[in-house]
């Protein structure tokens, strides 16, 4: 096991910090007991799948999304050790600004141990992006992903979530 001060943390923001299973369902009407994938067409077909794009666009979704209990503290608690770390995402890329802004003011300050933040992979490519990046760790809430990870070495924590 690797020491505290040589750990690298990947954080997954959908599903471990930010709440956008809740919201999306109570913006767009979703029964969220259908929520099953990350695939909206999957859960509740493709009109939906284009409604949630669409929500996605909107800077007041950036504004109102509400983090996940608890985060905030866990994630301050994380830059006050200096634990280096940083987030990854599968929402595309277009939404950098949107999701840097949203982690600065849900969570504040990362300090330097962030190493920018949003680094964009899609969920199957999420455990060869954390290798790349020299991550250690991670925390995820899709099996497969975290499974994969643990593959190749690090230490995967999965967070417990409905659809998993």
């Amino acid at each position: 096991m690797r020491e505290r001060s040589n750990a690298y943390v990947a954080i997954d923001i959908d599903g471990v910090v930010a709440n956008l299973v809740r919201y999306t369902c109570q913006q767009l009407g979703l029964d969220q007991a259908r929520w099953i994938t990350w695939n909206i067409a999957d859960s509740y077909g493709a009109a939906q799948s284009g409604r949630f794009a669409t929500l996605l666009e909107h800077p007041e979704t950036w504004v109102l999304l509400p983090p996940y209990p608890g985060v905030r503290e866990a994630l301050q608690r994380l830059i006050a050790a200096k634990q280096p770390f940083f987030f990854l995402s599968d929402t595309p890329q277009r939404f950098r600004t949107l999701r840097q802004w949203w982690l600065e003011y849900t969570i504040g300050e990362y300090g330097n141990q962030c190493s920018w933040g949003v680094h964009f992979a899609r969920a199957s490519q999420k455990p060869e992006y954390c290798l790349q990046y020299g991550a250690t760790h991670i925390l995820e809430d899709n099996p497969d992903t975290a499974a994969a990870c643990a593959a190749l070495g690090m230490a995967a924590y999965l967070v417990d979530r409905p659809w998993n």
